[in-house]
């Protein structure tokens, strides 16, 4: 299954439910092993957050740099010296190296303007569509940059 689920950006749907961090507070996962800290669902240990944001430093320039920062557990609960993201550059190159210099872009967006990047969210969708394959439902929520600025940090410095 793959769905925007939620809106959590100050808005309406957040008045109702509470912010990212109230929804999945940061949690020990002891089913695995090792156990792991998370951002846990608070009515559904099964389910985990992870913040992410993207960068483009000069972007419209001649030499804009893309990046992407991930923050999967809260660094308040680790020991110094414990990292509680990963992030990397985007620069013609997938997130796991293989090569992805840049298409024609012909996809469309909601407002009719061409989407870019089209051949990474297909690159996307085909993974969740593994993962779902798998029993593993992966929901995408829209978080309101107030509420993820350490995976907007890390983001633009990847990009740097």
């Amino acid at each position: 299954m793959v769905g925007i689920i939620g809106n959590l950006d100050g808005r309406s749907r957040a008045r109702r439910v509470g912010t990212s961090r109230a929804l999945f507070p940061p949690g020990i996962d002891v089913n695995a092993t090792p156990p792991v800290h998370r951002f846990i669902r608070e009515n559904d240990p099964g389910q985990l957050l992870l913040h992410t944001d993207g960068a483009c430093l000069h972007n419209g320039g001649a030499n804009p740099r893309a990046s992407c920062g991930v923050v999967y557990r809260s660094s308040t609960q680790l020991p110094p010296g414990i990292i509680n993201y990963f992030k990397f550059p985007l620069e013609n190159k997938g997130p796991t190296g293989e090569e992805h210099p840049q298409t024609s872009n012909k996809a469309g967006s909601c407002t009719g303007a061409p989407v870019k990047n089209q051949d990474l969210w297909e690159c996307l969708l085909g993974e969740v569509e593994r993962w779902d394959d798998d029993g593993i439902q992966i929901q995408f929520w829209r978080i309101s940059r107030a509420w993820n600025t350490e995976a907007d940090y890390h983001a633009k410095q990847a990009a740097s």
